[in-house]
């Protein structure tokens, strides 16, 4: 349920103060991109204020003179990372078709790169799912979100919402996308039986057209 982040690991390094194309990057900007690497890396219960800051290339000071506290940090964070999942997804199937690319090549090519980006921040989808995983609840924002996204998608590929096909193609989706869930929160679970490495864009292609095999069926039996 992400899109992007800071790149994490010991060589990635502070989040940087600026942008080759837009120029500076502003202080509150660079403490929600520290806190969504810290989160990825360390986890989101081991994630600190100190650790942000120290990712951020601020003081502790500032994350309180912008945020008011960590929860209010995280929460932000969350919120800019779901927006970059699911809305940045949409923008980019909506660009993808209005330069005139058929839909189903439109669609292979955001899921291809929704996936690699899932396969690359497993942390930032569990802390997005936490509630729901830990605590079984299910009216935080990154569900609403979820599925906000996929009744967005489902008005673009079927126009017609009434219709039986309309209802066969949302049942689609959801197993499709409870397999993206259960993949993005334990990526590693199935590696005695078959390891999955998203970062390879050959393993991409053929998981995803495999687990989207249904809803491609489904636009060319239009």
């Amino acid at each position: 349920m992400v899109r992007d982040a800071h790149p994490t690991g010991p060589s990635a390094g502070p989040v940087p103060e600026h942008d080759q194309d837009n120029g500076p990057i502003l202080p509150a900007d660079r403490i929600l991109a520290a806190a969504l690497t810290c989160m990825e890396r360390d986890g989101i219960e081991a994630t600190g204020i100190r650790d942000i800051a120290r990712e951020a290339g601020v003081n502790s000071a500032a994350i309180n003179y912008y945020f008011r506290s960590k929860d209010n940090l995280i929460r932000l964070a969350l919120e800019r990372s779901l927006e970059n999942a699911f809305d940045g997804t949409i923008g980019e199937l909506d660009r993808l078709r209005a330069e005139g690319v058929p839909m189903r090549e439109a669609l292979e090519r955001v899921l291809d790169d929704y996936v690699h980006h899932l396969g690359e921040f497993p942390r930032l989808a569990y802390a997005h799912l936490r509630d729901a995983l830990v605590n079984q609840q299910y009216d935080g924002d990154a569900i609403g979100r979820l599925n906000a996204f996929l009744q967005q998608l489902l008005e673009r590929l079927a126009p017609e919402q009434g219709s039986a096909r309309a209802a066969e193609l949302r049942l689609l989706l959801v197993q499709a996308w409870q397999s993206l869930l259960l993949i993005g929160v334990l990526p590693r679970v199935f590696d005695p039986f078959l390891r999955l490495d998203f970062s390879d864009a050959e393993v991409r292609a053929r998981y995803t057209s495999r687990l989207f095999a249904g809803v491609y069926a489904w636009l060319e039996a239009e």
